[in-house]
């Protein structure tokens, strides 16, 4: 298909000249749009699309597949699934088998070393009750020795196992136990001996604490009664009692007495004492069982308009 397009200024020798443009049709692809998930707005929705389990390769027969998080595809047939199972079943059992192994190694291995460990603990004590200064003492030697199955224990560490839990006692001779009583009842002797020679200086003694007990008896009844007088800056007049009729008194005091509204402040005090008594009677009988912020149900739901309380409802 051939267009002749005409120029702007056109003139028949120049259209002589220039040769016309040929423009020819460039046809290309149309892009393949893939058509996006309908999304409704009721309850029931269109799932998005799902991953697919393989995709196509050179040829359409042949697949390639994903690497599974389970091991096997969902393509894979039940029977090399099934040997799959089998492989992890075998695999498990043989580490299980090979774990009890392992452990039956280590008992036998505790065995020997518990044995070797007791052998050795026994002839150290043997040792020990072979020398002189031990002939008397009292050997303790533990029931089981599941403490020594660790490790090998040197001698060393043999010895401090056995200070550190005591099990050599040292039991002393007859002769010293005989030595020691003879010691006990001279020493005996000479308290007494002391006690028959310091009796007559006691006496002396004993009167002076008295006496010294006495005197401080008397200065604390001296100090209860002394007087604390105050000193005379402290008030501005001397006070001066009379006798007057109570009615009279009273009647001046309360003329004097700042009132706050109706009631003075005595009678007001008086008052208050008697509502608090009232108050605390009145909690021992009935005491506060749940939270109370000093508004009921009721009035909670009002506001106050004017010095009036009006429904909350009513003023929107």
């Amino acid at each position: 298909m051939k267009i002749i397009i005409p120029l702007n200024n056109y003139n028949q020798n120049q259209a002589k000249e220039q040769k016309p443009l040929i423009l020819t049709q460039i046809v290309r692809p149309t892009p393949i749009v893939l058509a996006k998930p309908v999304i409704q707005d009721g309850v029931f929705k269109v799932p998005l699309p799902r991953r697919p389990t393989a995709l196509p390769t050179n040829f359409p027969d042949q697949y390639q597949q994903f690497p599974n998080q389970f091991g096997t595809s969902l393509r894979m047939p039940l029977e090399q699934q099934k040997m799959f199972a089998l492989k992890a079943f075998f695999q498990r059992q043989a580490m299980i088998q090979k774990y009890r192994e392992m452990q039956q190694e280590m008992k036998v291995q505790r065995m020997l070393i518990r044995k070797k460990n007791s052998i050795n603990f026994l002839m150290r004590m043997k040792q020990y009750s072979k020398l002189p200064k031990l002939k008397n003492a009292i050997f303790n030697i533990p029931k089981e020795l599941t403490f020594l199955d660790k490790f090998i224990l040197s001698i060393e560490q043999i010895d401090q196992f056995i200070k550190q839990n005591n099990l050599i006692i040292i039991r002393p001779d007859q002769i010293e136990i005989e030595n020691r009583k003879e010691q006990i009842e001279l020493d005996i002797q000479e308290c007494q001996n002391e006690d028959s020679t310091s009796s007559e200086n006691s006496s002396d003694e004993a009167l002076q604490k008295s006496i010294q007990d006495q005197k401080s008896v008397q200065n604390a009844k001296q100090i209860k009664l002394v007087e604390f007088k105050i000193p005379q800056q402290y008030f501005e007049q001397e006070l001066t009692f009379e006798l007057t009729d109570e009615s009279d008194q009273n009647g001046k005091e309360l003329q004097n007495e700042p009132k706050i509204g109706a009631y003075s402040m005595s009678i007001r005090s008086k008052k208050i004492l008697k509502y608090k008594l009232k108050l605390a009677q009145r909690r021992q009988k009935c005491p506060i069982s749940k939270k109370f912020n000093g508004r009921s149900h009721v009035a909670a739901q009002k506001v106050r308009v004017n010095g009036k309380f009006v429904k909350k409802q009513t003023i929107q």
